[in-house]
C-alpha cells in the first residue's frame, strides 16, 4: 500500500512538473502520429494506446531497472511499458557480441560506457543489424535534433563515414576530464621551504631541488623525501603528458597532434626530445624517482600514508611524496593526506611554450549509448521515449525525488563557479526502498551537460571540513587554469574511425608503436638511451614499425571526420 502511494504521488509531482515546461504540452487526447503509433513529438502521454519495446541493458551494482523509482513513473507519464534484459556490466560485451551473433535482438541494447566501437558500429550496420536512425531523428525528435543542431561536433562524432546515424549517444560532459593531464603539488612542502607554486620548467626543478635538500616534511630526515614520483599504469599518470606539454603538444593517449589541418607524430619532433632530456635531468639529480617506472598508483598512495600517525591530520607535513602527474588523486581509505596538494597550473619551458591536451572530443559524448537494433518493430516509438532525456528538464527528473535525491538551492548557497546554486544534491537514505535503485544510471541516455553539473550547490574551499565532495571540487577549481591554456577543440583529436578491411592493421601497429615509445621513453629518462647517440635509432625503429602506414590511415580517418 505504501509503494502504491508513493507512486501515485510521485506520478502526480511528475506530472507537475512537466505541466510548467513550456517546450512539452500534456495533452489527455493527443492526436496519434500517423503510422507510427506515437503522438507528436515534445508531447506526452507517447502514444495513446500503450506499447512496449524490450531494451537489454547493462547492469551495475544491485541496479534492477524493472524495479527502480524511475521506471513506473516514466511509463505512467509516457504510457509506454518496457521490457528489461538485465545483464551484469562483467559479461556485457560478450553478451553483446553473441546477441548480434545470433540475428535475433532485442529492440534496444543500452550500455553505460557505449555499446560499440565506432568500427563495430559500423560492422553491424553493414550486415544490416542496425537501423540508420536519420528519418527517425528528423521526424520522432525535438530535443535531441535541436542539440545536434546546436553541437555540430556531436553530430560528427555519432556519425559514420557513409553519413549515417546508427546509435543515440549519451552525454556527459566531465570538466575535470577533459583537462585531465594534472600535476599535484604539496602545498605544505611549499610553505615550509618558503617557495611558491611554479610557473616555469626552471621553478619546478628549483622547487624539487629544495623538496629533496630541506627536509621540507619537516621530520627530522633530510632523505626520506620523494620530490616527484610517478607510475606507468593509470589514467593520465604520464611524464610525457603534464611535463612534457611545457616543450611541445603531446597526448600520451595517441602520440599524436594536428598541425595545419593533419595529424604528425609528436615521438618524431625535436620538443619531444627536448622534453625527455628535462626528465632525464630530473632523473639524474635524484629528483624523480626510480619507483616511477615499477609502483602503481596504490603502492604510491600507500608509501605516502605509512608515517603519517593520524591520516586525518592532513597539516601534518609527514608524507613523502612532494608531487606527481596525475589525473586526479587515489587515496582510499580514511585519509585527508590530498588536502596537502594544490593542482598546479600548467607551466611554461624554456621557451615561454605551455598548453594541455583538451580531451572532450573523446569524453563528453559517449558513442553508441543506445542501440536500436534491426528487430525493433517502431524505432519513433523508441525516439520518443527517450527524447525528453536529452533536456536539462528531463535529465533532472533522472535525478530522483525531491527531499530525497534532492532538493532546490536556497538563496545564498553556492555553486561551482560561486554564483548561486540550483540544486542541491542530497544522499538516498540506506532503509529507502529504490536505495541504490532510484534511476538506469547512463545506461539509459542522458545529457548531463556543463550547465547541469555547475549549477549543482558546491563548497567553495576544497579543504572544508564539513563537506564530502572536497576532491570534486579542487579538480573544478584546479582545471580553470588548464582550460585557459588548452588547445582549441578544433585542434583535438576525435576517436578515430578506419575502415574494416584496416582494422586489425591499424590496432597492430598502434599497439607495437606504443609499446617502443614508453618503453623508449624510460630508458631514454633513466639514461640506459642516449638522447644524441641513440635518437636516429629510436626513429628508425618507428618506421620499421610501420609509423608512414599508420600516420596514413590515421591521416584518412581523421579528413573523414573533419568532413562529415
Amino acid at each position: 500500500m505504501k509503494r502504491t502511494l508513493e507512486r501515485v504521488i510521485t506520478t502526480l509531482l511528475a506530472l507537475t512538473m512537466l505541466a510548467c515546461l513550456p517546450a512539452l504540452s500534456l495533452a489527455e487526447a493527443a492526436p496519434v502520429n500517423n503510422e507510427y503509433g506515437v503522438t507528436p513529438a515534445g508531447t506526452f502521454p507517447i502514444t495513446a494506446e500503450k506499447q512496449e519495446f524490450t531494451v537489454m541493458i547493462t547492469q551495475w551494482a544491485d541496479q534492477d531497472p524493472a524495479t527502480a523509482w524511475i521506471t513506473d513513473i516514466y511509463e505512467d507519464m509516457s504510457n509506454v511499458h518496457v521490457n528489461w534484459i538485465v545483464v551484469p556490466s562483467d559479461g556485457f560485451k560478450d553478451r553483446v557480441a553473441i546477441t548480434f551473433a545470433s540475428g535475433s535482438m532485442p529492440d534496444v541494447i543500452a550500455g553505460m560506457g557505449g555499446v560499440l566501437t565506432a568500427a563495430e558500429e559500423l560492422q553491424y550496420a553493414a550486415q544490416g543489424l542496425l537501423q540508420p536512425l536519420d528519418e527517425v531523428i528528423e521526424r520522432s525528435s525535438i530535443h535531441f535534433k535541436q542539440f545536434l543542431e546546436e553541437n555540430p561536433q556531436t553530430r560528427k562524432l555519432i556519425s559514420q563515414d557513409d553519413g549515417h546515424i546508427y546509435s543515440l549517444p549519451g552525454l556527459a560532459v566531465c570538466y575535470h576530464c577533459n583537462y585531465s593531464q594534472k600535476f599535484f603539488i604539496n602545498k605544505v612542502w611549499l610553505d615550509n621551504v618558503g617557495m611558491g607554486l611554479p610557473t616555469t620548467t626552471d621553478e619546478l626543478y628549483d622547487v624539487l631541488k629544495a623538496f629533496k635538500e630541506q627536509d621540507a616534511n619537516g621530520n627530522g630526515d633530510p632523505n626520506d623525501e620523494i620530490p616527484l614520483i610517478t607510475c606507468l599504469l593509470g589514467w593520465h599518470v604520464d611524464l610525457d603528458g603534464y611535463l612534457m606539454n611545457a616543450f611541445i603538444y603531446s597526448d600520451p593517449d595517441t602520440y599524436m597532434a594536428v598541425e595545419d589541418g593533419s595529424l604528425i607524430y609528436t615521438p618524431t619532433q625535436e620538443g619531444y626530445r627536448e622534453g625527455l632530456r628535462y626528465l632525464n635531468k630530473l632523473y639524474a639529480n635524484e629528483l624523480l624517482s626510480p619507483e616511477s617506472f615499477t609502483n602503481n598508483e596504490s603502492t604510491n598512495s600507500k608509501i605516502n600514508v605509512a608515517a603519517i600517525a593520524d591520516p586525518k591530520d592532513w597539516e601534518n607535513s609527514a608524507a613523502v611524496i612532494g608531487s606527481y602527474p596525475f589525473a586526479y588523486q587515489n587515496y582510499s581509505g580514511d585519509t585527508d593526506i590530498w588536502k596537502q596538494y594544490e593542482i598546479l597550473a600548467p607551466i611554461a619551458g624554456p621557451d615561454g611554450f605551455v598548453t594541455t591536451p583538451e580531451y572532450s572530443l573523446v569524453r563528453d559524448t559517449i558513442r553508441a549509448n543506445m542501440l536500436i537494433t534491426k528487430d525493433a518493430k517502431n524505432p519513433d516509438l523508441i525516439m520518443r521515449w527517450v527524447d525528453w532525456f536529452y533536456t536539462k528538464e528531463g535529465t533532472r527528473f533522472r535525478d530522483g525525488r525531491e527531499g530525497i535525491e534532492w532538493r532546490y538551492a536556497e538563496p545564498g548557497e553556492l555553486d561551482f563557479n560561486g554564483n548561486q546554486a540550483e540544486i542541491v544534491s542530497l544522499t538516498t537514505p540506506e532503509d529507502d526502498p529504490f536505495y541504490g535503485n532510484v534511476d538506469w544510471t547512463q545506461s539509459i541516455v542522458i545529457n548531463s551537460s556543463k550547465s547541469v553539473r555547475e549549477t549543482l550547490k558546491a563548497a567553495q574551499d576544497f579543504r572544508d571540513p564539513t563537506i564530502n565532495n572536497g576532491t570534486e571540487v579542487q579538480l573544478f577549481q584546479g582545471t580553470k587554469a588548464y582550460e585557459a591554456v588548452a588547445r582549441d577543440v578544433n585542434q583535438s583529436i576525435p576517436g578515430l574511425s578506419v575502415p574494416i578491411d584496416q582494422i586489425s592493421e591499424y590496432a597492430r601497429i598502434e599497439t607495437e608503436l606504443k609499446s617502443y615509445v614508453k618503453t623508449s621513453m624510460v630508458k631514454f629518462i633513466t639514461g640506459d638511451m642516449d638522447l644524441d647517440k641513440d635518437w636516429d635509432t629510436f626513429q628508425n625503429n618507428l618506421k620499421r614499425i610501420g609509423l608512414e602506414q599508420y600516420m596514413e590511415m590515421a591521416n584518412t580517418a581523421y579528413s573523414n571526420f573533419i568532413n562529415r
